[in-house]
């Protein structure tokens, strides 16, 4: 988690992998015992934030919400269907090993690469949302998957 993250980020990164934590433990006895053990920090934390004024609420803490780009892409382009914007997905992806190799060769910088990047994860993310309602749920089912290879 890198140190130049605003406080609250890092914070909600720290609750996001207690719970994850918590999650991978359930049905066990050792949950009650790691659940005892995370309360009190994060309660201490969370109250902190509060003197601060920096948060109002755990749950504006701890939200998690993609933008809504799939309306925004069927609005700009009424045409687009859930198989042109997977489609899009794969397109977006070549355009970061465009950037990754011209980098390499020097004529492109780590800033474009990156750009590229995020414009693929914006593309997943609205075809995540044509085809499913909950596209966070979507992700984070998977990454529970996808974590433990």
């Amino acid at each position: 988690m890198p140190d130049r993250w605003p406080l609250r980020y890092r914070i909600a990164h720290r609750l996001h992998c207690q719970v994850n934590r918590l999650h991978r433990y359930a049905g066990t006895r050792a949950t009650w015992w790691l659940a005892r053990s995370l309360v009190p920090e994060l309660v201490a934390e969370v109250e902190r934030l509060r003197q601060q004024r920096t948060i109002e609420t755990v749950e504006e803490l701890v939200r998690f919400e993609f933008p809504d780009i799939w309306t925004h892409v069927t609005q700009r382009w009424p045409t687009s269907t859930p198989f042109t914007q997977a489609c899009k997905v794969a397109e977006e992806a070549g355009e970061v090993v465009g950037a990754v190799i011209k980098q390499r060769e020097g004529r492109r910088t780590e800033e474009a690469v990156l750009d590229e990047l995020a414009d693929t994860v914006i593309a997943a993310i609205s075809a995540i949302q044509a085809r499913s309602d909950s596209a966070e749920q979507v992700v984070l089912d998977r990454w529970v998957q996808v974590r433990s290879r």
